[in-house]
């Protein structure tokens, strides 16, 4: 396996466009060299980029290195999580519930008695020797406070700052922010009144067809 790596093969090792490989680059945070022309980029400088810039709590300004990730989810998207960890030369560990597959792709795999006991990943990556958690998607991936109770055991927390996410958590309360910013968003309603009435004259005014989501449901 070669150590030089394209800007290409570099966005898919990190899940990255090739243009955001090409800014890192550009401005100096990714290491490159120039071979016949073309740009390289060295494997060891990876992690560098990935684990040099992860905070070690939602939105501080410390950072360290990743060296042991736990992936605190199930399925499809564990395998992904660690083939990306894998090409940054991080160590990934899985979890299992009682009579669920074992995760594949990891490098180790520890018990849990369910996916939803943030209390129970938690003191599996400890176990594990992990200083960081990934939660992949669904389960407590969307919890803020599981992001805070990462935090506070001293651990990475792999995603958006805790505050972001309680922030972003009500879908009307996201929407109104989104507009005050300037943000373009999809016609819809979001108001307190939710009688029939209110509803099916904001329906006729929206126009149809209609997509109804909960304020606080799961699923984007």
């Amino acid at each position: 396996m070669t150590d030089e790596l394209t800007p290409r093969q570099v966005a898919e090792a990190l899940g990255v466009t090739p243009r955001t490989v090409q800014r890192w680059i550009a401005t100096g945070r990714l290491a490159a060299t120039r071979v016949g022309g073309r740009q390289r980029v060295s494997r060891s400088s990876l992690a560098a980029v990935a684990g040099g810039e992860t905070p070690v709590q939602s939105g501080g300004p410390a950072a360290r290195r990743l060296g042991t990730l736990l992936i605190a989810n199930r399925g499809e998207v564990v395998g992904r999580v660690a083939r990306t960890a894998r090409g940054l030369g991080v160590r990934t560990v899985g979890v299992e519930a009682p009579d669920d597959l074992p995760p594949r792709g990891v490098d180790a795999t520890v018990p849990v008695p369910s996916y939803l006991d943030g209390d129970a990943l938690i003191e599996a990556a400890r176990a594990a020797g992990a200083d960081a958690v990934h939660p992949g998607y669904g389960f407590l991936a969307e919890d803020p406070a599981f992001a805070e109770a990462v935090d506070r055991a001293g651990l990475i927390w792999v995603g958006p700052p805790a505050k972001a996410m309680a922030a972003m958590a009500d879908k009307g309360a996201a929407r109104r922010r989104a507009a005050a910013l300037g943000i373009p968003v999809v016609p819809g309603y979001d108001g307190d009144l939710q009688d029939d009435a209110i509803l099916a004259a904001e329906a006729a005014h929206i126009g149809y067809p209609l997509l109804v989501k909960p304020r606080a449901g799961g699923g984007g």
